[in-house]
Order: structure tokens, then sequence, then C-alpha cells
């Protein structure tokens, strides 16, 4: 027999899985034939906070084919997110789940005595635990820190002239949105930054905003080395 909670304390929780389904139905009429197909979409994501292992795991199915899933171990960190964990579920009763709601959820818990209590329910708030949100909150503060690779982020691998390239910058002379070519090689100048440039007949020194910063070669370039103006310096205010 299953061990059962203790009404005089708080079990702490070993393992705390919720699994979420999205189930959407298609009708598509057969080519020719006239025929109708009916077939039903699935999309599935399953969260699992396990105490052991000091992992967190979040995984997502978009078909029979296609699967991701994202582990965090976060040693020290997962202990007291289930300490915290406990209140939001400890007297909560659910709602039975409507047999054609297009959301589900199904909240499992292992408690450390053995203990285990699962629920299925529909993903809406009238359905879920008061404390759904914070619960959310508590997971997505824990790893958020973790949650972004740099190896894909375009900003890092910006900079960087190559040889026989040159930098040109879009500017804007603000508030007018139309941009204009200067060249530099202050390979630091990233768009949002400002700088000097000389404007006009007169080359009137100007403040102007660095929209973009493009590399080219000699035979790739979008204006004449001669025709392009200098970027005076930048300018930190």
């Amino acid at each position: 027999m299953e061990p059962r909670l203790s009404a005089s304390r708080i079990e702490p929780i070993e393992t705390l899985r919720v699994g979420y389904r999205h189930r959407r139905a298609f009708t598509v009429e057969a080519t020719g034939s006239g025929d109708a197909i009916c077939y039903m979409w699935v999309y599935a994501e399953a969260l699992t906070i396990d105490r052991e292992t000091q992992t967190v795991s979040l995984q997502r199915q978009w078909n029979e084919n296609v699967d991701t899933t994202t582990q965090y171990h976060i040693a020290g960190g997962v202990s007291p997110l289930l300490d915290e964990c406990t209140g939001y579920f400890l007297d909560w009763e659910a709602k039975e789940t409507d047999a054609d709601a297009p959301r589900d959820c199904e909240i499992d818990i292992l408690y450390q005595s053995g203990a285990r209590r699962t629920w299925r329910v529909s993903y809406e708030r009238a359905a879920l635990p008061e404390g759904w949100e914070d619960f959310l909150d508590d997971v997505r503060t824990l790893i958020a820190p973790y949650g972004k690779s740099e190896l894909f982020n375009p900003l890092l691998r910006a900079r960087g002239v190559r040889e026989g390239e040159y930098i040109y910058c879009s500017v804007s002379f603000q508030p007018y949105e139309k941009t204009y070519y200067y060249r530099t090689d202050d390979d630091t100048l990233r768009p949002g930054d400002w700088v000097i440039v000389p404007a006009g007949a007169k080359n009137r020194e100007t403040r102007v905003r660095v929209e973009e910063v493009e590399y080219f070669r000699e035979n790739e370039l979008p204006m004449p080395l001669e025709r392009v103006k200098r970027v005076l310096r930048r300018c930190e205010h």
C-alpha cells in the first residue's frame, strides 16, 4: 500500500513533475475526392524538478519526430525551490478535469516519505492552485540566469574587422530617420552609440546616432572611399 501524507506536518517534496498538453483538432479536405480527414495535433511540455539529482528539466514535444529537453543542474538551488513549492499544493483540492478541454495539466508530486499525490486539471486559472503563478515565478527565477546561450548571440561576435575590410557606420541625424554612411577605424562602435561627424558643405560638427555598423571589402563598398566622410570621435553624452 502506498504511504499516505501525514496531516500533522508538511512533507518535503522529493520530485515534482508538471505535464502540460495542448490538443488541437484539424479537418483537411482530401484533394480531388471531396472527403475530409480529421486529425489531432498535440503539443506537450514536461517540467521535472528533482531533489536527488538537483536538476530542473523542461521537455517540449511538437510531434513524434520533434522534441527538445533542457536540463539545469543547480546544486544547492533545487532543494530550497522544492521546499518553497510544498505550500503551494498543501491544501489544494483539484476540480475534475473537463475531458474536452483543449489544454490540460497533470501535476505529480512524490514526497520523501514515499507518499504521492497526482492531479489532472484543465489548464486555466480557476482549476489551478491559487499559488500557481508564484510557483512558476519561483522556477523561472531559478533557471533564468542560465537560459541564454552566448554561442548564438550575434552581438558577441559582431566586433572584429578583418584584413582588407573597411568599417562603414550608418548614422541618423535626430529626429530624422534617414541614414547616411560615414567611415571609421573605431571597431568598438555599436548601434545606439553617439558620435560626432562633419555635416554639410561646411563640415559642421554634429552629434548623430549610430544605427548600424557594417564591414566591407573594397570590391563591396556601398559608396566609394573618397565620397564618404569620417566619424570624428565618439560622443559620450
